[in-house]
């Protein structure tokens, strides 16, 4: 299944916790975790085809969004909520 979504830049908490809802959903609906959080973030471009622009790497050139957290989302996905920076 693939997803789409971002964080964007700039964003306030409430987006935060909208994709700590959306992940929970997926893996409440069977999805494994790692799945959930890959359909919720790292999909959106598949939407544009081979006219997406470069990005998810952290390379020169390439757009690409980081999310610090405390915890392993892995092990708790709900800690997407609560970024560091």
């Amino acid at each position: 299944m693939k997803g789409a979504g971002s964080w964007g830049i700039f964003v306030s908490g409430d987006a935060f916790n909208h994709a700590a809802r959306e992940i929970t959903h997926l893996t409440d609906a069977g999805m494994s975790v790692f799945d959930a959080i890959e359909a919720r973030t790292a999909n959106g471009l598949d939407a544009f085809g081979s006219q997406a622009p470069p990005a998810g790497r952290l390379r020169k050139g390439f757009g690409t969004d980081v999310v610090a957290l405390n915890t392993d989302p892995l092990d708790d996905p709900k800690c997407v909520a609560r970024p560091i920076a």
